[in-house]
């Protein structure tokens, strides 16, 4: 009996101490769960081009961010150019690319690996960032950072094309021939914003894009 007793003891015991471990690891993940959605800063992309909100638009939620409004930490918008056709000054080689012309934080828009060199200062108009794809098509490799390449640029109030020379600041691993430029102005196709946290952040990203509409 008294053996009996004591088996009875120790698996209570043992029992106990399960459900501390599993309470304990329950409590765990919902502080996780918690984090996650309340306190990990996110990012959401969205197609803008029905609003195609202007960058002056974009700058007025950049004001909300200095504010603290809003819970943006940071936003950046894009279009899509007609594709070019861009040449490597040093190698004479050329390549048919997708022209990105994009307003704010370019890393924001285009999350890839960097390959060499750095995504550039936001509004640099004399640089830009290329592909790993493009890169090697110009150059034969991704260690690139200050070649120049150059391709020829549609002007409005002017009858020719005019060629224009940026250099590069950084190689990205995006897939695809692309070459991403920096802008100070026009119609944004797609918006990439940065929120303090995931919590109703489509709820506020679709609060910008009707109040940012045009």
């Amino acid at each position: 009996m008294e053996r009996r007793g004591k088996h009875r003891k120790n698996r209570k015991i043992k029992n106990a101490a399960v459900f501390l471990i599993l309470a304990i690891t329950g409590f765990q993940a919902a502080m996780e769960i918690k984090a996650y959605w309340f306190y990990m800063p996110f990012r959401l992309e969205a197609d803008c081009r029905e609003q195609k909100p202007e960058v002056e638009t974009i700058k007025t939620w950049e004001e909300q961010e200095k504010d603290g409004e809003g819970g943006i930490l940071d936003v950046a918008g894009w279009r899509a150019a007609d594709e070019k056709l861009v040449f490597g000054m040093s190698t004479g080689r050329s390549e048919n690319a997708k022209l990105a012309e994009v307003y704010g934080n370019m890393e924001l828009a285009f999350p890839a690996d960097i390959l060499a060199g750095t995504y550039g200062i936001p509004g640099q108009k004399d640089v830009c960032v290329i592909s790993r794809e493009l890169a090697d098509s110009l150059f034969g490799n991704v260690d690139v950072e200050g070649e120049q390449v150059c391709f020829l640029e549609e002007r409005k109030e002017k009858d020719n094309d005019e060629r224009r020379i940026l250099t590069v600041a950084g190689v990205i691993g995006q897939e695809g021939k692309y070459l991403l430029v920096y802008v100070e102005e026009g119609k944004m196709e797609r918006i990439a914003v940065l929120f303090d946290k995931r919590f109703q952040a489509k709820e506020k990203m679709e609060a910008l894009l009707g109040a940012g509409g045009t």
